[in-house]
């Protein structure tokens, strides 16, 4: 290996490391994200009156008597119920999510090298995870979505390999947290997966049945939820109704911290008057017409893919459920973590195969940065240059520009898999 590459990987891993543990040490007394806000649930009440009394619980939005979370949350972490106050459950998924954060990269490692053909950089892999902004700060802030990102690692392992029931249950999963990767059901039924479609199936039913004897289903379904959902729809009227509804969480403000599609869209409404609905309708309608192009010209192939071909093909259509989910909606900028994934893959498609292109690594680069945006810690880098960073990037939309060219190389990459061979597009695009 070249010396200026094996010492430059290892200046990345450095950096990488050394900023994690700068995170650990800065999240010993910074802890309160949306996951602090929605606890303990109203079941605690009952189960541990001490927790639910606990003077630094009193005035959050978890004592309302419906859970403003989904079911899969409410199980997995059913056990810190039991704690006696927040400071001790931030302190045990201080140290829990470290862990979980480390077993992504790995499960990452693992998955993406099965897909080359050969084990992939540790490098490459632990530096775009340990860097990753959104990642970093759902993880100070003990936000649930680091356990949604290792399901979904998991989920990426399970399609690379064929496994579609493990697929379908690990999306369920997911979608029992967030709700909006319910798409993956249309998906499977487009693909004809009847095994995902029966995996996603016996998990959202066995997961209905654990959590409607543990808390009681209803209390799941009278809360803000069926408020947004009709919200996405009637909002499509004007570019007012769109921006500033009747529905707080999906009301268009300077001063939020929404990533989404749907606010940036807002966003340039407020500035340049563009007609955000039309805009936004539109979008969606060529995402899923390139898209629906790449899967009709893969279904309309006679003979089955080659094995290489089928794996980047789900890593593509699994990315593609991935990004909508997470990006065309609602988003805080930490929910971006989820990103991570495709990034990866893409990171792996550019720079494992053949002869990487130089233009293809740049505009993962460009995907990543406007992403992931901070290597160090904004406050630090506000400091240096007597700037507020967070609101210059949050009012550049550089986040927007990111999940647009993210979403247009993972579109490229799908639409552009040869039935010959699954390593042709980073080598002649």
């Amino acid at each position: 290996m070249n010396a200026v590459v094996r010492y430059g990987r290892a200046a990345i891993l450095a950096v990488a490391v050394a900023r994690f543990a700068l995170l650990i040490y800065s999240g010993q007394t910074y802890t309160r994200g949306d996951y602090y806000a929605t606890l303990p649930g109203a079941y605690v009440e009952a189960i541990n009156p001490t927790l639910w009394n606990s003077p630094d619980l009193m005035e959050i939005q978890g004592r309302e008597p419906t859970y403003l979370r989904g079911p899969s949350q409410y199980l997995t972490l059913f056990p810190l119920a039991y704690l006696d106050s927040y400071a001790q459950i931030a302190d045990v998924l201080l140290v829990a999510y470290a862990a979980v954060i480390l077993l992504i990269a790995v499960v990452m490692r693992r998955a993406l090298s099965e897909l080359a053909g050969h084990g992939v950089s540790w490098t490459s892999i632990v530096g775009s995870t340990l860097l990753f902004f959104p990642l970093l700060q759902a993880y100070v802030a003990r936000e649930f979505e680091i356990v949604i990102v290792l399901a979904l690692a998991l989920a990426f392992w399970a399609a690379i390999r064929g496994r579609d029931f493990a697929l379908g249950g690990l999306l369920a999963y997911v979608t029992l947290f967030k709700y909006l990767p319910i798409i993956s059901v249309p998906y499977f039924i487009l693909r004809r997966s009847w095994r995902a479609l029966a995996g996603f199936a016996a998990a959202a039913a066995g997961l209905a049945a654990l959590a409607h004897a543990a808390f009681g289903l209803d209390r799941f379904f009278n809360n803000h939820l069926p408020g947004m959902a009709a919200g996405q729809l009637t909002g499509l009227a004007s570019s007012e109704a769109f921006c500033r509804g009747p529905e707080k969480l999906l009301r268009f403000s300077e001063a939020n911290e929404d990533t989404s599609v749907r606010f940036a869209l807002c966003s340039l409404n407020a500035t340049l008057s563009v007609p955000a609905p039309v805009l936004y309708v539109l979008l969606i309608l060529v995402t899923m017409s390139i898209a629906g192009w790449g899967l009709w010209r893969l279904e309309r192939s006679r003979q089955p893919l080659p094995p290489e071909t089928e794996r980047w093909r789900r890593v593509w259509e699994l990315s593609l459920v991935v990004i909508v989910s997470s990006t065309f909606f609602y988003a805080h900028y930490y929910y971006l973590c989820v990103l991570l994934l495709p990034l990866q893959a893409l990171l792996v498609r550019f720079t494992e195969g053949r002869t990487p292109r130089a233009s293809l690594v740049a505009l993962w680069l460009a995907a990543y940065l406007l992403i992931g945006a901070f290597a160090l810690p904004p406050s630090f880098i506000g400091r240096l240059l007597h700037t507020d960073v967070w609101r210059l990037y949050m009012t550049s939309l550089s986040y927007f520009s990111g999940e647009l060219l993210l979403l247009a190389l993972v579109l490229h990459q799908y639409t552009t898999l040869a039935p010959g061979t699954g390593l042709r597009p980073s080598s002649s695009a």
